[in-house]
């Protein structure tokens, strides 16, 4: 979204806010910009820290998707878990883009960002 943001401000955006366990979705539609408006900023603080930037979205519809795909797909069912070791990490996406860079290197910077720049 960021990238297309970049590209196209106040561009079109459409979100969807599915909840675990819950089978409707919110879908909503409208058009994003970017803000570091430091009121803005303020307000979404956690834990004393600020966002370095906000995503404005001036919604234009918002309506609720019925939930007979996710109902069909069996989507939040414990059985439709994978195992995580199925999947590539995030490290190892990364790496196949960077191989310069060693993965331990990455998968390290994965985890000093997600303990100290989460919030």
């Amino acid at each position: 979204m960021l990238a297309g943001l970049l590209a196209n401000p106040g561009g079109s955006v459409g979100l969807n806010f599915p909840v675990p366990g819950v089978d409707e979705v919110i879908r909503a539609s409208g058009r994003a910009t970017m803000s570091k408006e430091p009121k803005l900023l303020a307000g979404m603080a956690v834990s004393g820290k600020l966002p370095k930037l906000a995503i404005v979205v001036a919604l234009d519809e918002v309506f609720f998707h019925c939930g007979k795909a996710l109902k069909r797909a069996g989507l939040w069912g414990p059985a439709r878990e994978i195992d995580r070791t199925d999947f590539p990490s995030y490290a190892q996406v990364i790496h196949k883009r960077r191989p310069h860079e060693p993965l331990e290197k990455i998968e390290k910077f994965i985890a000093d960002n997600y303990r100290n720049e989460l919030y």
